[in-house]
């Protein structure tokens, strides 16, 4: 009788952990989700991600910056046929800055408009490279979702055949998902909406209200 050897979640993990370092993987067409913050963007991010040749960014990622190669290995752990299922409900797609962020440290907060001049030869090698150790090896499309201050055009910078997914929702649905958002600070006042400053006109209409 044939005996088949039984591994944990924790085993699986170690295993692909442990193996040789292959070649990262070329980053072909990646796709962008982008859109203001409670346009829908989580939903869109939590389909696609369902996808099997999709590659997204875990908490693993976020939580071990300076290993990528854990984010690919959890995807492939993912893949296994019984232990997959098991963990796939407790693992969610999301932006996770605190990755960005040690790549690019203005990225999740900056005072304005990211654009292609922020990209530096460097910015843009550390970024590729950090990303191509982050896919498996069967799945070929890379998927993140980018929401808040624009960036668009430093994305594309980084990877010029991206292809970016604008999300939009009826503005009035968006303002009151806002509002009733638990970390919002909008009632602080202008300075509180994270957009940087008022223009002096609008500054001055704004005063003209309670």
């Amino acid at each position: 009788m044939l005996q088949f050897p039984r591994y944990s979640a924790n085993d699986s993990l170690q295993m692909i952990m442990t193996e040789p370092m292959s070649s990262p993987k070329p980053i072909p067409e990646p796709i962008f989700l982008v859109g203001v913050g409670r346009s829908g963007s989580t939903l869109v991010h939590e389909i696609l991600a369902h996808h099997p040749e999709v590659a997204w960014i875990s908490r693993l990622a976020n939580d071990l910056p300076h290993r990528p190669a854990a984010n690919r290995a959890l995807l492939q752990v993912m893949d296994l046929p019984i232990v997959g299922p098991m963990i796939r409900p407790r693992i969610s797609p999301s932006e996770h800055y605190g990755f960005w962020d040690h790549l690019y440290p203005p990225f999740s907060n900056p005072c304005r408009d990211l654009g292609a001049d922020d990209v530096t030869p460097a910015v843009r090698t550390r970024i590729r490279e950090a990303f191509r150790h982050c896919l498996p090896p069967n799945r070929s499309r890379l998927l993140v979702k980018v929401t808040g201050w624009p960036r668009v055009a430093f994305l594309h910078s980084v990877f010029p055949d991206a292809r970016f997914v604008n999300i939009v929702r009826d503005g009035r649905a968006v303002a009151y998902s806002v509002a009733h958002f638990h970390d919002w600070q909008g009632w602080r006042g202008p300075y509180g909406w994270r957009r940087g400053g008022l223009s002096q006109e609008n500054l001055d209409t704004w005063s003209q209200y309670d």
